[in-house]
């Protein structure tokens, strides 16, 4: 069996998640909290993912089936020393052990931005001055070095902060851009895109083609509803901000902004046309 630790329960998973269901070929299984505390003794156990325990996990694992690969992603942009020795540890008993490999990057932000796929989902993106410095370490470094970026961070004059925060900041200072300065279409195809530290949009949460009747369905999202275009299924209860609209006008809304088949219909060709990065694609060779 292949497995993927992910150092985190709430976006991070998320995302390996839907690496593992749409852009993998080979089958895993996420490693879950409770997976990893049912090995471990009383004591060793936490309450929450971290590299902490992940580190613990991995060496409980060391000595069992040496026929299991194990994938392990943790974010490496860390600036806290108990932390980033932790990462250390992994690293150490990765190498120790054939059958666990460490892949190797920054954060998973840093994969949604730097392959330039997004500026498919959110116009504009291109234009931001830290999303360039993005790129331009992705180019010349590839998706390791963490110093690296910092440095030509500050070349720019770019505030500092941790790694971490910088992505996200970067995304919120991109979905916050007026209306006058991208046009109307183009800033609320982005606000149903976006993906942040904590929030992923709906766009990438509930894949409406799956649940409706009709193959052909075109979901319908709007500032005020959500809610599916042809079998009008609604969603609201995937967004508590929402509340319902007449569905014509959800449907005049959504063929002038955001959905205007400029993007792909299928939720899964989505996910596939911002995650199928090289980079990630090689996990199923590892082992």
């Amino acid at each position: 069996m292949r497995y993927i630790v992910c150092e985190d329960s709430g976006s991070g998973f998320y995302f390996w998640s839907l690496i593992k269901e749409y852009v993998l070929e080979l089958d895993y299984e996420m490693v879950t909290l409770d997976m990893m505390n049912e090995i471990l003794p009383e004591s060793r156990r936490s309450s929450t993912i971290g590299v902490g325990i992940i580190a613990r996990y991995l060496s409980a694992i060391a000595a069992q089936n040496k026929e299991d690969t194990y994938i392990i992603c943790v974010d490496n942009a860390t600036d806290n020393e108990e932390i980033g020795n932790d990462i250390a540890k992994i690293y150490q008993i990765a190498a120790q052990n054939g059958n666990m490999y460490v892949f190797d990057y920054i954060c998973f932000e840093q994969l949604i931005l730097a392959a330039g796929k997004y500026e498919n989902f959110i116009p504009g993106i291109s234009e931001n001055d830290m999303y360039k410095v993005v790129k331009q370490h992705y180019m010349e470094h590839g998706l390791q070095d963490n110093i690296a970026f910092k440095r030509m961070l500050r070349k720019e004059g770019i505030r500092q902060g941790t790694t971490e925060k910088l992505f996200n900041v970067l995304m919120m200072n991109v979905i916050v851009q007026s209306e006058k300065n991208i046009g109307k279409r183009k800033y609320l195809r982005m606000r149903h895109h976006y993906i942040c530290k904590s929030s992923w949009s709906v766009c990438w949460k509930v894949d409406c083609t799956e649940q409706c009747p009709n193959d052909g369905c075109w979901e319908a999202t709007g500032s005020n509803a959500i809610m599916c275009k042809d079998c009008e299924k609604d969603f609201k209860e995937y967004s508590n901000s929402c509340k319902i609209m007449n569905k014509d006008d959800v449907r005049k809304f959504a063929e002038e902004t955001v959905c205007d088949r400029k993007l792909p219909e299928k939720y899964m060709e989505r996910v596939r046309l911002l995650f199928d990065i090289p980079e990630v694609r090689k996990i199923d060779t590892y082992g």
